[in-house]
């Protein structure tokens, strides 16, 4: 448990106590700790999935008849679906191109 690394050292320096003395009292809450965080993401996990709902992939039709499917225009500046997923490769390669160049930077 990161946290506990330094300060619990320098405690039981300047205490004079064993790490059985300090640490082991820490633990109940350090565990109660661990079992909220994992209430809470199972928690946060159900209400997303019933937000989102479950979709079934078996079900769904290839992706060349989606990408052939045009959107219906609703208004000036209204983009056909085709267009969109061009410009959202262009980005989506964009940023390819810069993580890699991040990555080789750093």
């Amino acid at each position: 448990m990161i946290p506990w690394g330094g300060p619990t050292v320098r405690a039981m320096a300047a205490l004079d106590l064993t790490n059985a003395d300090l640490f082991v009292p820490v633990l109940p809450a350090m565990g109660a700790g661990i079992a909220w965080v994992l209430l809470a993401s199972y928690l946060i996990g159900r209400r997303e999935r019933s937000k989102i709902g479950i979709c079934d992939m078996s079900d769904a039709p290839p992706a060349d008849t989606l990408a052939s499917v045009k959107r219906t225009p609703s208004g000036p500046g209204s983009v056909h679906r085709d267009d969109l997923s061009t410009r959202q490769r262009v980005v989506t390669r964009g940023r390819q191109i810069s993580n890699v160049m991040l990555t080789i930077a750093w």
